[in-house]
């Protein structure tokens, strides 16, 4: 290139560039005119697609090997005596921060392409929840044989916008499921293993300062992705699980005192080991903040059998891709719509109160064996389970066996028993199951 074009400094006035015009060598009559840069209001107009472009004493046609700006410099503090601010300081043939056109073109053309892969109709050709659900819980569940019923319910998790809690014993793949089903939903998912030596920065990321513009750049860490794997939720200390506990409520975490919104859909996955190496007792406050905790047992023999197939023979690294995140979006908006009666919500409600007060529902025996019910946000999360599941059978109203085929996933890890409970063998599973039994369905 013969020169660089000229760009706009801090203050937006032209009487501010001589130094700089001095240190790139240009021409001074290869200035803008005045009438180029200016807009309606008689400002100086930014560059962009909408506006004037400058002239720098060129064709009209740009070549290919010409440059332009990629960002603009506005905010770059210029004087005098900064020598720092040098554009040919990487030693390459165009200033740092510009790029040739053709490159520009490509990377245009690439940005369009992406936008279109992401439309709901690019991926299966249709948005309707109930026509990709089950190919996608199919196409997990062969991945990893066996477990399709986890993948169904921490799918309809992800869908009425909660989060999930993975229990098992180390080795049955809970990381693997998690990881399998954000890789396919396309929703590029992020593991961080937690430990009782990780700070808040290893979590949500950190800061720098940039010496040159004089502003802060961010750093994010892994938990800015839509499905973020908390491995060892039960390991991780108190500052940090605060953050994360936060971060699962309100959607978005603090970058030195600055708030950033995570990605939109944000789903998390919590992995509950059980080898009881400095590891914390999962408080009632963190056991309440997931929406469902499912139990990962071991595989049955053909499951394992296929398992153990797929791990020795040569197989794709990379899983089929079959949704985005604007399918979770417009499923979410879908399962919003569905009708919810006045009586189901009593229902739900008597429910969830009774494993407080089983006397209710004429089941005065069971107090002694309850420390802790069930707290209000069970009666939500079940409700929104329940449209969920109403959505994904082709109906736009919930029905009480919606309410049955999630309640228990929802209250039982909310139950805390006593002593007495366990030393008479009974179970939160066994108390949920006697409460239904005897409650009316409507």
């Amino acid at each position: 290139m013969n020169q660089p074009p000229i760009q706009k400094g801090a203050g937006g006035e032209w009487d501010e560039f001589d130094s700089l015009e001095a240190r790139l060598d240009v021409a001074p009559d290869s200035r803008l005119p005045d009438d180029t840069m200016m807009d309606e209001s008689g400002d100086l107009a930014e560059w962009g697609p909408m506006n004037h472009e400058p002239d720098f004493g060129m064709s009209d046609e740009l070549d290919d090997d010409d440059t332009i700006p990629l960002m603009d410099r506005q905010d770059d503090p210029v004087s005098d005596d900064d020598t720092t601010l040098d554009p040919y300081a990487d030693g390459s043939d165009s200033p740092s921060g510009w790029v040739p056109i053709s490159e520009l073109e490509h990377h245009q053309d690439d940005q369009r392409a992406m936008d279109a892969s992401l439309s709901p109709a690019s991926v299966l050709g249709y948005a309707d929840v109930v026509d990709w659900f089950e190919p996608v819980v199919l196409a997990c569940d062969t991945r990893v044989p066996g477990q399709g019923l986890v993948f169904r319910k921490c799918l309809m998790a992800m869908l009425a916008g909660g989060h999930v809690l993975l229990e098992g014993v180390p080795g049955v793949a809970k990381t693997l499921i998690a990881d399998t089903l954000g890789t396919i939903m396309g929703l590029s998912p992020s593991c961080l293993a937690l430990t009782n030596d990780l700070m808040v920065s290893d979590l949500v990321g950190s800061v720098t300062l940039d010496s040159v513009r004089q502003s802060e750049i961010p750093h994010f860490g892994p938990i800015f992705s839509h499905v973020f794997i908390a491995d060892g939720v039960n390991r991780m200390p108190s500052k940090l699980a605060g953050v994360l506990l936060d971060a699962m409520q309100s959607r978005r975490v603090r970058l030195h005192y600055n708030p950033y919104s995570l990605p939109d859909p944000f789903f998390v996955v919590g992995i509950l080991t059980q080898d009881g190496y400095e590891s914390y007792p999962m408080t009632p406050a963190l056991t309440d903040r997931w929406m469902m905790t499912l139990f990962v047992d071991y595989p049955s023999i053909e499951s394992e059998r296929a398992m153990v197939t797929n791990m020795i023979r040569e197989r794709d690294p990379h899983p089929p891709v079959l949704a985005s995140p604007l399918h979770v979006i417009e499923a979410r908006r879908q399962c919003e719509s569905v009708h919810v009666e006045p009586s189901i919500i009593d229902y739900v409600v008597n429910l969830v109160a009774a494993t407080r007060q089983p006397g209710l529902v004429g089941l005065s025996h069971l107090q002694p064996f309850i420390l802790r019910g069930a707290s209000p946000r069970a009666s939500v999360a079940t409700i929104q389970l329940a449209k969920v599941g109403a959505r994904l059978s082709g109906r736009t109203y919930v029905i009480p066996d919606d309410i049955k085929r999630c309640i228990k996933d929802v209250i039982c890890p909310r139950v805390q028993l006593t002593f007495d409970a366990f030393e008479s063998g009974m179970t939160a599973s066994t108390i949920v199951d006697q409460i239904m039994g005897t409650h009316p369905t409507l």
